[in-house]
């Protein structure tokens, strides 16, 4: 199997499905500690190694972090090939923050450019997930939401509270 540039850990993997057999990583740290926010797209075709690639970002990206959810929205729904990110934490030596925010990678037309965009959930019902990472998340595709569970809050306390994101 290939391996990345450098040794990595804390990444988060979102799938597009067996159909497609594309994932997506981002962030996490490098062997030396150091956060990232890059994106590295990893195909895995029948009978075949993994290949894992970088790609081309025409947009500016997220934060770099660590502890932050992603789902895949499945190929041949309306708004195909999407990944969305939401929350995780930036911990370094001048502090920790921590992030509420919800992030879309998109496939642009030509398939090898891709566009992040920060999304604005609609939270006029029930408002929003406090900062959060360590969390879990899911994507229900009957109303294009994003299900966020759980995590660990600011100051370090665990949550058990569930949040419907609509994107």
């Amino acid at each position: 199997y290939p391996t990345a540039t450098t040794d990595q850990f804390g990444k988060v993997l979102g799938t597009a499905g067996e159909a497609y057999r594309l994932a997506l990583a981002f962030g996490g740290r490098d062997g030396n500690g150091s956060l990232h926010n890059d994106v590295q797209q990893l195909y895995a075709m029948r009978n075949t190694p993994v290949v894992t690639s970088e790609f081309t970002l025409v947009s500016q990206s997220p934060q770099a972090r660590e502890g932050h959810s992603i789902v895949f929205q499945p190929r041949g729904d309306p708004l195909s090939d999407r990944m969305l990110l939401f929350g995780g934490r930036d911990s370094s030596a001048s502090g920790t923050s921590f992030y509420d925010d919800v992030w879309e990678l998109k496939r642009n037309d030509n398939r090898y450019e891709w566009t992040w965009r920060r999304m604005a959930p609609d939270t006029t019902t029930n408002g929003r997930p406090s900062a959060r990472w360590g969390h879990s998340a899911v994507f229900v595709p009957q109303d294009t939401s994003m299900v966020v569970y759980g995590g660990r809050e600011q100051p370090g306390s665990v949550t058990n509270d569930v949040w419907k994101l609509f994107l």
